[in-house]
């Protein structure tokens, strides 16, 4: 079974917190959820830079895929 992740610090974010689940899809919206409570400044920075598909894409090249 697949399993997926996403760090903050991959994003560029210096935070130790992972997203992790059983889909790329359930991963963002974690991430997502995570970022604005707990990283609300650099969120509407990046919302100000970028484009929500942006944001969503760079957010997918970023995801790690691994056997669980």
């Amino acid at each position: 079974m697949k399993m997926y992740s996403l760090k903050c610090m991959d994003l560029g974010i210096d935070c130790q917190y992972v997203a992790e689940g059983k889909s790329e899809e359930e991963v963002m919206e974690m991430a997502k959820e995570h970022a604005m409570r707990a990283h609300p400044e650099e969120m509407k920075e990046k919302m100000d830079q970028y484009t929500e598909e942006e944001l969503d894409d760079t957010m997918k090249e970023k995801i790690k895929e691994e056997e669980a």
